[in-house]
Formats: C-alpha cells, sequence, structure tokens
C-alpha cells in the first residue's frame, strides 16, 4: 500500500516535475559550453550531475508506475486466454500515441516527407560522405532545416545504444538520423499516414 501511495502521488505530481527538467535541460543545451572556463565547465558538470542524481528516484518511479499499470491488463486478460495476456495487451495499445519511441519514429517519416519536397535537402542528404552537421549550412529559409532542429531539441538527448554514456547522443552526431531519413525518403509510401489514421479513429470511437 505504501508502494501503491507513491505511485499515486507521482502520478499526480510527475508530469510538473519532468517538465521542469526538461525547461532546465533546454537552457543547458544553449549554453556556449566552448566559451567556459575550466573552472565553469566543471561546475556546470557538477551542477549537471547534481540535478541528475536528484531526479533519479523520480525517474525510476515513473518506470515502475507505468508497470503497474501494464501489469494489471496483462493478468486480467491472462485469466480470460491464457498465455495471450501479454499479447493481448500490446494489441489494444498499438498506436494508440504518447509512446516516445514511437513518437521519434514517426517524425522521422515527417522529415523523410519533407526531404523530398526540399531540392536543398535531398541534395545535402544524398552527398557522399554526408556532414553530419551539415544541415546547420541550409538556406536559413529551409524547412527541413527547421523541423530537424525540431526534432533534435526534442529527441537529441537519445542514442541507439543510449544506455552506454560513452555513445555520442544524437545531438552531437545525428548520423544514424539523416541515414534512416534517408532511407525513407526512397521509400515509395509513407505507411506512417495509416498508422496515425487509425489511432486517430480508436481515440475518437465513443467508449
Amino acid at each position: 500500500m505504501r508502494m501503491w501511495r507513491v505511485f499515486r502521488e507521482f502520478d499526480r505530481t510527475g508530469e510538473e516535475r519532468i517538465r521542469a527538467v526538461y525547461e532546465k535541460i533546454d537552457r543547458w543545451s544553449r549554453l556556449a559550453l566552448q566559451a567556459l572556463s575550466n573552472h565553469e565547465l566543471l561546475q556546470h558538470l557538477q551542477d549537471v550531475m547534481n540535478e541528475g542524481v536528484a531526479f533519479a528516484p523520480a525517474s525510476m518511479c515513473a518506470n515502475a508506475s507505468a508497470g503497474v499499470w501494464l501489469d494489471m491488463p496483462d493478468k486480467l486478460l491472462e485469466k480470460v486466454v491464457r498465455g495471450r495476456g501479454r499479447a493481448l495487451t500490446a494489441g489494444l495499445m498499438a498506436g494508440s500515441g504518447g509512446v516516445v519511441s514511437a513518437d521519434h519514429g514517426f517524425r522521422l517519416y515527417d522529415l523523410a516527407r519533407v526531404t523530398q519536397q526540399e531540392e536543398a535537402a535531398r541534395a545535402y542528404l544524398l552527398s557522399e560522405p554526408v556532414d553530419p552537421q551539415g544541415w546547420k549550412d541550409l538556406p536559413p529559409a529551409s524547412p527541413f532545416r527547421a523541423a530537424f532542429r525540431e526534432f533534435l531539441r526534442e529527441f537529441g538527448h537519445r542514442a541507439v545504444y543510449e544506455v552506454d554514456v560513452m555513445t555520442p547522443r544524437w545531438s552531437e552526431d545525428p548520423t544514424y538520423l539523416l541515414d534512416q531519413i534517408l532511407a525513407l525518403m526512397t521509400m515509395a509510401r509513407y505507411p506512417i499516414q495509416g498508422m496515425r489514421r487509425g489511432a486517430a479513429g480508436r481515440q475518437q470511437r465513443p467508449s
């Protein structure tokens, strides 16, 4: 019961706490680190570490809280259809939105579509070898440049092997993203549109 109360309290306050951390990270991301002295850089790293340590319990609570709500339908459906409870839960949630790992995948499709419609962006992605930071040199009015900057603002802290702290974040080296956008750009169809329509339809159905 004590843990249940902790989860309920986090459900009430967690969103605001996470938003506050994101706002602080957004301010940090605009710091010109190369302009800092050694002392200032060390102090900044200490501030980042202190913030991470302070937020760690809330982060773990968020993960555990999500697991609790998933576990209940798993067990309920398992009683009804033995051996398929987890699969049915996953099927019910598929395409429902709000999953960060899926959201950035959807956005890559959007970026590929933007690239197809912009000659300068296409030329950049098709250049060999592609400069991972070359997107910043696209014209100021470039739709791809604006969309990719926004993508990195939201998801640049992630990486393919992100548990390994030695792996560069996407904001540091977006090569993987650019490769994915190029691959998606060459596809004849964008299945993401159908997936989004399906999710929207499910949300509009009367309960």
